[in-house]
């Protein structure tokens, strides 16, 4: 008979960029945060440069990306701030 082996539990703490992240509107509100002071320091910083340091420390704790790419969440932001502009309800 094979011993029992308890799994191990490995403890991570979120931090409220991490718990912001986790609906899509608090992930695209962190994301204009974060570029315009990005831009503070370094005029020429790409959205996509932002994005990816956002969603790469979603992977160092999930272990699974929050957006599967770029283009992935650009179409969604760009969804979700179409219908705010209009004053419509987003889908």
């Amino acid at each position: 008979m094979k011993k029992y082996v308890r799994p191990t539990v490995t403890r991570h703490t979120l931090d409220a960029e991490i718990a912001q992240m986790f609906t899509d509107q608090g992930f695209f509100d962190l994301f204009d945060r974060k570029l315009q002071e990005a831009r503070k320091s370094d005029p020429m910083i790409t959205q996509k440069s932002v994005f990816e340091l956002m969603n790469n420390k979603w992977f160092d704790l999930f272990q699974t990306f929050r957006y599967s790419s770029y283009d992935s969440f650009r179409q969604c932001y760009n969804r979700k701030t179409k219908f705010k502009k209009l004053g419509n309800n987003v889908p």
